[in-house]
C-alpha cells in the first residue's frame, strides 16, 4: 500500500454524547497521535494515551478511531493529529530477508514525518508567495506578543487602548471647560455683535467635544481635534478686527479670532488663530447662522424623507430611493413596486416557475427543498408512501462467518432466517468453522491478498504451481497468533479440500487448500494455484488476487455477517489489544464492502459462551462488550437487535430457562445458557433459532 492521502489530522466538535472519533490516516502505533481537546474557554488539554483515549485501527491504511473515556461537552473541540517519531526502526541488512512492505512501511513512516513537517510550516506565520512583502496570519489572531517599542513593531490591543485612553481623558476634560466657555462667549458677542452666533459657536465646540469623548476609544484623532477646539475657545485672548492687531495684542501660543464683516459674503462669522512667535498660525473658521440656514434651503426635502440613498432629478423629482425601515426600493411613479407580488414573497418556497395568472409550474419548498408540481403536489412524498406500502427488498442474502454461520451443532441460523422470511426467499452460507476475521473479509476481497507463486510465473491453461507466501508470509504455516492468519481457506476445523476462483496477473485462476494431521497448528496445509485460462505468464511476488465474488454485482443480495470470536488469543488482556484492532479493521472492511454495492446488510453481535475468560468480567468478557459497544454505534442501521432492544448475545443470555440449575449458573456468568448450546462455543438449534429470531426482527423494522 502507499500513503495514498495527505490527510494527517481531523477535527471534530462534541455534542456530549459521542465518545468515538474516526482519523482517515494510517498510524504505526497507538503513539503515533497527538490528541488535543479544546474547551469553551479556549484552553488546550493534551490527552493521554490509555488513561485519556484508546485507539483502534493501528497499522489500517485506511485510518482508525479513538475512543474517549467519556463523552466531549457540547461544544468542545478535539484534534487528531498524526505524530510520528522522528526515527528510522528498519534495519536493512545485506542478504537479509525482508520483503518490499519493510520498504514501504518505511517509506510510509518517511512520508507521514514528511506531511508532519509541511502540516507546521502550514500553521506557521508565512509569507504566502514571494510577490508579497508581508506575512499573512489567514485570519487568526496573534497571540502573547510584546508591546511595540520600535516603530515598525506591530502593536497589541492593550497598547492602543492605553494610548486612547489619554486623548479621551483630555477630551471629556476640554467638553466640561467649554461649557463654562458659554458665559465668556456671550460677553464676547456683546461687543462685536451677533450673539446667537457667538453662542451657537461655544456651543458646537461643546457638543463637538462631548461627542468625541464618547467617541474616543474608535477615532483618537477626532477627540483630540475636538480638544484642541474647545480650548482654542476657551482661552482665546479676544476679537479683533484684523490679524495685524490680533497678533499686536497677544503673544507666544495666545489664541484669538478676527471677525468677517458680513458685506464680505464669505458666510464666515470668524476665523480662530493661534500666536505662535508672532506669526498667525490658522486654527479654524466659524460660520454664520445666516449661511447655515442659506445652506439649508439648498438642499432637497429627500434629505428628511426617511430613505438612507438614491437617485433624484435637479428639481427633487424621485428616481428611485431606498427605504431605511426595510431597504425595499420605492420607484418614482411605480412606488413600492414589490409589493405587487406579496403572495409570492410569503408563500414559504425559494423560487420556482410560476404563469401570469399565478398558475404554479413547480416551486421549491423552503422547509425541506422539496419540489411540488402543479396540479401534481408533492409527488416526492406519494412515492416515498409507496415505498412504505411496498419497500423494495432483497430476495436472496449472502451469509459470511465462522462456524456459528456454517451451523455447527444445529440447524444454522442463516437456513432458519431464511424461512422466517418465507416465500421464495434463499441464502447461501459462506460460513466456514474455524475461520478468523480476516480470512473472511479476504474470501469476499474485502480486504486484499496478495499472492506469491514458486518460480514467479503462472503456467498455461489447466497447469498448476505451488503457492509460497499469500500476504508477505508463508502460505503453509500457522502464524503465532489467530488474528493473523491471511490463509483465506485454512481452518483448524477440519481438513475439507477447498477452492476459491478468481484472477492473477490477468489471468483466471483456482487456489485450492488441501490439508492433512490434527486439528491443530501442527497439521500440514498445502496451497496450489491452478490456471484455467490463457498460455502463460509471469507473475511477480507479492502480486493481487481478486476474488470472483468480488467482481459481481450482488447490490440486491443481503449480507449477513457475523464474525470475530475465533480471533482471540490466550493471554493477558493486554495481549488481547491486537485482536481487537484486527476484528474491528476486518469487519470494517466487510461493512464498507456491502455497503460500496449498496446492499442490505445484517451484523451479529459476538456471544460470550463457556469459557472462563468469557465470564462476567473475565478479560475476554469486557472485549467482546467493547466490540459490540463499537458496532452497535458505529452501525446502528446494521447492528441487529430485537423488538426488545437486546442484541443477540444479550437476547441468548435472557433465554436462559431458571428450571435448569446449569442455566441459573450461566445466566450469573452472563453466557450463553447450556439449554441453548450443542457445547461449549455453538449453539443448538434452538440457539441459532434465536439468532434468527433477533435477525429477523431487527430486518422486518429496517424495512428489508
Amino acid at each position: 500500500m502507499t500513503v495514498a492521502t495527505e490527510v494527517d489530522h481531523k477535527e471534530y466538535t462534541g455534542n456530549g454524547a459521542t465518545v468515538l472519533f474516526p482519523f482517515p490516516f494510517r498510524i504505526f502505533s497507538g503513539s503515533d497521535l497527538l490528541v488535543q481537546v479544546l474547551d469553551l474557554d479556549e484552553n488546550v488539554t493534551t490527552l493521554t494515551l490509555g488513561s485519556g483515549y484508546t485507539v483502534q485501527g493501528v497499522g489500517v491504511y485506511t485510518g482508525g478511531s479513538i475512543t474517549l473515556p467519556a463523552p466531549l461537552a457540547t461544544g468542545w473541540k478535539i484534534s487528531i493529529l498524526r505524530n510520528a517519531s522522528a526515527t528510522q526502526e528498519t534495519s536493512i541488512r545485506n542478504q537479509g530477508g525482508f520483503f518490499p512492505e519493510i520498504h514501504e512501511d518505511a517509506f510510509d513512516k518517511l512520508t507521514m514525518l514528511v506531511q508532519e513537517a509541511l502540516g507546521i510550516g502550514r500553521r506557521s506565520l508565512r509569507q504566502e508567495t514571494y510577490l508579497l512583502p508581508y506575512y499573512d496570519a489567514n485570519n487568526q489572531f496573534i497571540r502573547h506578543l510584546k508591546d511595540p517599542e520600535k516603530d515598525s513593531d506591530a502593536a497589541t490591543k492593550g497598547w492602543v487602548d492605553l494610548q486612547y485612553s489619554v486623548p479621551t481623558s483630555e477630551a471629556k476634560q476640554a467638553a466640561a471647560e467649554a461649557k463654562e466657555a458659554r458665559d465668556e462667549s456671550r460677553e464676547i458677542a456683546d461687543k462685536f455683535g451677533d450673539v446667537d452666533g457667538a453662542i451657537s459657536a461655544a456651543e458646537a465646540a461643546r457638543d463637538a467635544a462631548q461627542s468625541s469623548a464618547s467617541s474616543a476609544g474608535v477615532d483618537a484623532d477626532r477627540a483630540e481635534a475636538a480638544a484642541e477646539s474647545a480650548e482654542a475657545v476657551i482661552d482665546v485672548k479676544g476679537t479683533y478686527p484684523d490679524i495685524a492687531q490680533g497678533l499686536a495684542d497677544t503673544v507666544d501660543g495666545d489664541y484669538f479670532r478676527v471677525i468677517v464683516p458680513a458685506t464680505a459674503g464669505t458666510g464666515i462669522l470668524f476665523i480662530w488663530y493661534r500666536n505662535v512667535a508672532g506669526s498667525a498660525v490658522y486654527i479654524n473658521t466659524e460660520i454664520s447662522e445666516g449661511f447655515v440656514r442659506d445652506l439649508e434651503s439648498r438642499i432637497p426635502k429627500i434629505q428628511r424623507s426617511g430613505y438612507w440613498g438614491g437617485i433624484t432629478a435637479a428639481d427633487g423629482t424621485l428616481g428611485v430611493a431606498f427605504r431605511e425601515s426595510d431597504n425595499r426600493p420605492i420607484f418614482g411613479n411605480g412606488g413600492d413596486i414589490l409589493s405587487i407580488f406579496p403572495q409570492h414573497l410569503r408563500t414559504g418556497y425559494w423560487g420556482g416557475i410560476v404563469a401570469k395568472n399565478d398558475m404554479v409550474g413547480v416551486v421549491f419548498r423552503e422547509s425541506d427543498n422539496r419540489p411540488l408540481f402543479g396540479n401534481g403536489g408533492d409527488v416526492v412524498g406519494r412515492i416515498e408512501k409507496l415505498e412504505q406500502i411496498n419497500p423494495i427488498s432483497a430476495s436472496i442474502a449472502h451469509a459470511f462467518g465462522n462456524s456459528k454461520t456454517a451451523g455447527t451443532g444445529g440447524t444454522p441460523y442463516p437456513t432458519q432466517l431464511a424461512g422466517l422470511i418465507g416465500g421464495d426467499f434463499s441464502v447461501v452460507n459462506y460460513g466456514i468453522g474455524g475461520q478468523r476475521s480476516g480470512q473472511i473479509a479476504m474470501r469476499m476481497g474485502a480486504i486484499p491478498t496478495f499472492i506469491t507463486v514458486s518460480g514467479d510465473a503462472i503456467p498455461a491453461a489447466s497447469g498448476t504451481v505451488s503457492i509460497t507466501q499469500i500476504n508477505g508470509v508463508s502460505a503453509t504455516a500457522a502464524p503465532a497468533y489467530p488474528s493473523q492468519d491471511v490463509r483465506l481457506l485454512s481452518t483448524n476445523a477440519d481438513n475439507v479440500t477447498r477452492t476459491i476462483d478468481g484472477w492473477l496477473c490477468g489471468v483466471k485462476c483456482r487456489i485450492t487448500r488441501t490439508a492433512s494431521g490434527d486439528n491443530n497448528n501442527t497439521k500440514t496445509e498445502v496451497y496450489t494455484l491452478t490456471a484455467l485460462e490463457g498460455t502463460g505468464v509471469r507473475c511477480l511476488p507479492g502480486s493481487l488476487f481478486v476474488p470472483d465474488y468480488a467482481l459481481q454485482d450482488y447490490s440486491g443480495v443481503e449480507m449477513w455477517i457475523d464474525a470475530g470470536i475465533n480471533d482471540f488469543r490466550s493471554g493477558t488482556d493486554a495481549d488481547l489489544t491486537d485482536d481487537v484492532e484486527a476484528i474491528r479493521a476486518n469487519v470494517d472492511a466487510m461493512v464498507d464492502f456491502a455497503e460500496r454495492s449498496g446492499r442490505n446488510i445484517i451484523l451479529l453481535s459476538l456471544t460470550a459462551d463457556n469459557y472462563s475468560t468469557e465470564f462476567l468480567g473475565g478479560i475476554r468478557y469486557t472485549r467482546i462488550l467493547e466490540l459490540n459497544n463499537h458496532w452497535s454505534q458505529k452501525y446502528p442501521n446494521y447492528y441487529a437487535r430485537g423488538n426488545d432492544g437486546l442484541d443477540l448475545r444479550e437476547t441468548l443470555v435472557a433465554n436462559y430457562n431458571p428450571a435448569i440449575a446449569q442455566d441459573v449458573i450461566d445466566y450469573g456468568h452472563d453466557i450463553t445458557p447450556s439449554s441453548l448450546r450443542s457445547d461449549d462455543r455453538h449453539p443448538n438449534t434452538v440457539g441459532y433459532g434465536i439468532y434468527a429470531s433477533v435477525a429477523y426482527e431487527f430486518r422486518q423494522r429496517r424495512g428489508y
